[in-house]
């Protein structure tokens, strides 16, 4: 079976592998989030479903997704070591490593992987209980389709979609990530007018069917989510004013509501004693004189969902400049922050004891995430890995093309693809939540991770140059 296997993927599959498991292990358990529960939490329901409960006027919500939480709770019970998320991510890093280098650059490949599966934020997301590894994959599996995906074989190119299934299964972010790139690829192909060439056909096909497959699978469970929920519960799940909460914490939507209430009669106008508030306050808290949404009752949410665009549109139409330096500003701070540096468990760690028990194990004798100072220095050296590989990617970028050829140019697109990935991630939590360095650290791994890809094959490059002069 094994000679079937390209020897490149298999060193970087088992270097990944071994290396995950190694970071599990020094850490001494899986990374949980106090909003871990929340996936958890909504696969309960179902369970208590099919257990024959009468959840008739339940209450859930969008965001959280149940296909995730039933693959923590299977973890959690069964396998608590995150095999799934180690599986998944070891075999996008070998499948990019075979696609690009080759089958014969095992060393290579297996030295690319150690270094980014060690020294980068990555290790962190993938033996997390959050979905967030999954958003990385899914850029790095629209990149290699996009760009490589004629190189690529019905089975590695079936491995690339599997695994974007799945992120967009598991957070509605990843299937608005994937969304947009296949909006920018349909806008590629028109400008090239290879959609009207039939000769051309099999690279439109190739690249964007597997991506419209993957978006109509997250559509298709984001769908089957809303109409099971409602089935059991009786009503639709709820969805977070997120929006809003963004515009209030930025002061336009203060400010508006400050002006019109209670005269517009919205129902934020009985909540406006805690504003103006932190957008993550605005959502989460629990505290009497820092919460607001968690303060209303239902009624008083779902009237919120329903009055939430429209005041939303007449907050922009009043201040336009404003929210629009806000977004950009937002954004900008984003993409600025990346450590992992919000792994420290701190005070998150009575409230996941609460809500695990003893399916989180001793999370009180994790190494890693217990040490304040330990994940500072890992932050700072990180830092100047993504420095670094931001300064490799520019300087091999601006180098003469010869000898690179086909392999060059394809390069330089996917490396293009994963930095609008990045751009994307960045615009979506900045924009819409409240900017957070674990949001941008989970795709941040990609640009070390790409640099390591270009010199590799620079110097392969560089090597076939001086034997063939």
């Amino acid at each position: 079976m094994f000679s079937r296997v390209s020897p490149t993927f298999l060193a970087a599959f088992l270097t990944a592998t071994i290396a995950f498991f190694l970071f599990l292990g020094v850490n001494g358990g899986l990374i949980f989030f106090f909003d871990s529960w929340g996936y958890f939490g909504g696969a309960e329901v179902l369970f208590k479903h099919l257990r024959g409960v009468d959840l008739t006027g339940g209450l859930s919500f969008l965001g959280r997704s149940i296909y995730y939480g039933l693959l923590m709770q299977w973890e959690l019970r069964h396998a608590p070591f995150a095999p799934v998320q180690i599986l998944s991510t070891a075999h996008m890093l070998a499948l990019a490593a075979d696609v690009m280098l080759g089958r014969d650059r095992p060393w290579v490949a297996a030295v690319i992987t150690a270094v980014v599966a060690l020294l980068t934020p990555l290790p962190f997301f993938v033996i997390n209980a959050m979905p967030d590894v999954y958003t990385g994959l899914a850029v790095l599996g629209v990149a290699l389709v996009l760009v490589y995906g004629e190189r690529m074989s019905r089975v590695q190119r079936a491995g690339a979609v599997t695994v974007m299934i799945l992120a967009v299964l598991f957070h509605q972010t990843h299937l608005i990530l994937v969304g947009g790139f296949v909006a920018i690829a349909l806008l590629g192909f028109a400008a090239l007018g290879l959609s009207r060439r039939i000769k051309r056909l099999k690279p439109f096909t190739v690249r964007l069917v597997p991506l419209v497959i993957v978006v109509l699978a997250g559509i298709g469970g984001d769908v089957a989510f809303r109409v099971g929920m409602e089935g059991i519960q009786g009503e639709a799940p709820m969805r977070r004013p997120f929006i809003l909460g963004r515009m209030i914490a930025d002061g336009p939507g203060y400010r508006y509501l400050k002006a019109n209430c209670p005269e517009e009669g919205w129902v934020m106008c009985d909540h406006m004693q805690n504003l103006p508030i932190n957008i993550d306050w605005f959502l989460w808290s629990a505290h009497p004189d820092r919460r607001v949404y968690t303060a209303m009752t239902r009624a008083e949410r779902r009237q919120l969902e329903q009055e939430e665009f429209t005041l939303v549109g007449r907050i922009i139409a009043a201040e336009p400049g404003a929210v629009l330096a806000s977004a950009g500003h937002n954004w900008q701070r984003q993409l600025d922050m990346f450590t992992v540096e919000d792994f420290y468990y701190g005070q998150m760690v009575p409230g996941i004891e609460k809500n695990f028990g003893p399916l989180a194990g001793d999370i009180r004798a994790q190494r890693i995430v217990t040490s304040k100072p330990l994940l500072a220095s890992l932050s700072r050296l990180q830092l100047w890995i993504v420095y670094g590989a931001l300064v490799g990617i520019l300087c091999l970028s601006i180098r003469p093309r010869d000898g690179g050829g086909e392999d060059d140019r394809l390069f330089r697109l996917f490396a293009g693809l994963l930095v609008c990935g990045l751009l994307m991630n960045g615009a979506l939590c900045g924009m819409l939540s409240e900017p957070h360095h674990r949001y941008q650290a989970r795709v941040i791994w990609l640009l070390p991770y790409a640099a390591m890809l270009y010199g590799a094959l620079w110097w392969r490059w560089r090597r076939r140059m001086g034997i063939s002069a």
